[in-house]
């Protein structure tokens, strides 16, 4: 590439960061590996008592020094009583951070979910839940220029630098949603895996202001989100996964649609094995991403991979390369005692 088009490409990717730091929330092409992110009411949505669940993403490394980084890591643990039968609570811890571009524009969030489940009947059960959570946006001036530093001839870095009221702002963040989850009576997360997920959610409820200056009226629109996610088994050893998302936020729009072959290798207790492969895309009125995707699923750990391959019209800078995307899982499923397994449903 020549070094022209070196320039616009940097140039088109600085413009892009500008854009989507400042209308849109950290985002996973794995969204299904990424619960809490979604929806506060995917809170306690799965088999075991204790899950764990890691998120990394990085993307544009192949766009100069613009990159993406992302991290999310989100901890849930149920709760039961006897006073309540067929239902229980859910209470998660979710940290995520996000950081972009010259400025290291930055995000961080950190905050409690917490959930509640009833089974409705043997095969439906709903989830309501809610977020509750503080995060902090900030920049640093250091690798950034400014028009000022120009003499007029020449770029003098010991010029002042455009001056802030502040490179950071802190903020409550609120969130609520609703799941419902429909799966054959006695379910088993080994021999009788047919489910389906489908909720909706809104995140950001009070849109608090993110303006660096003190007389700014920058707010961060609310987020919405619906999907739905299903497993088909279609024989003791192979299940169809499907899954779809659709996000607004403002003026933007994400959608991904997907669907995956899992192989159960090894289904004996204590010994389970499985693979996961499959593809999603993501799209908005002219697309964005070609994402395929795998995963391993050993005991209680299960591990993700993705990759985004750019198709949109910033692949003229990408080259296609979009970034890569790791999630990793951890369900702990200990053995209820007698009470406790008598009034707890299975979900």
């Amino acid at each position: 590439m020549s070094a022209f088009f070196k320039k616009i490409a940097v140039f088109t990717a600085f413009v892009f960061t500008l854009v989507l730091a400042n209308a849109q929330d950290v985002h996973f092409s794995q969204f299904y590996h990424s619960p809490l992110q979604l929806n506060p009411a995917l809170a306690g949505v799965h088999h075991g008592s204790v899950r764990f669940v890691n998120n990394y993403k990085s993307q544009w490394q192949s766009v100069s020094d613009l990159n993406f980084t992302t991290f999310s890591s989100a901890l849930e643990k149920k709760f039961y009583t006897d006073d309540l039968e067929n239902s229980y609570f859910t209470a998660g811890l979710l940290l995520s951070f996000d950081q972009a571009g010259s400025s290291q524009l930055s995000r961080t969030n950190i905050g409690v979910s917490g959930s509640y489940s009833i089974q409705l009947s043997p095969t439906f059960f709903v989830t309501a839940g809610a977020h509750v959570g503080i995060s902090q946006r900030a920049f640093k001036t250091t690798n950034l220029t400014f028009d000022q530093q120009f003499d007029g001839e020449q770029f003098d870095p010991n010029r002042p630098k455009e001056g802030f009221n502040r490179t950071n702002d802190l903020n409550m963040d609120l969130g609520s949603g609703v799941n419902f989850r429909i799966q054959p009576q006695d379910a088993h997360p080994i021999n009788k895996r047919t489910k389906l997920d489908i909720g909706i959610a809104a995140h950001h409820l009070t849109e608090p202001k993110e303006a660096f200056f003190i007389d700014g009226e920058v707010r961060l629109k609310r987020r919405y989100s619906t999907y739905a996610m299903g497993t088909l088994m279609l024989s003791d050893l192979f299940d169809f996964v499907a899954r779809g998302m659709v996000q607004l936020q403002g003026p933007y729009q994400e959608n991904v649609v997907g669907a995956s072959g899992k192989i159960h290798i090894n289904r004996n207790p204590a010994q389970e094995l499985a693979v996961l492969f499959g593809s999603s895309y993501r799209f908005d009125n002219f697309g964005d991403a070609i994402i395929p995707h795998m995963e391993i699923e050993i005991q209680q750990w299960l591990l993700g991979v993705s990759y985004d391959v750019n198709i949109s019209e910033f692949q003229a800078a990408s080259s296609r390369r979009g970034g890569i995307e790791i999630a990793l899982r951890y369900v702990f499923a200990p053995l209820k005692p007698v009470n406790k397994t008598k009034i707890c449903p299975i979900i």
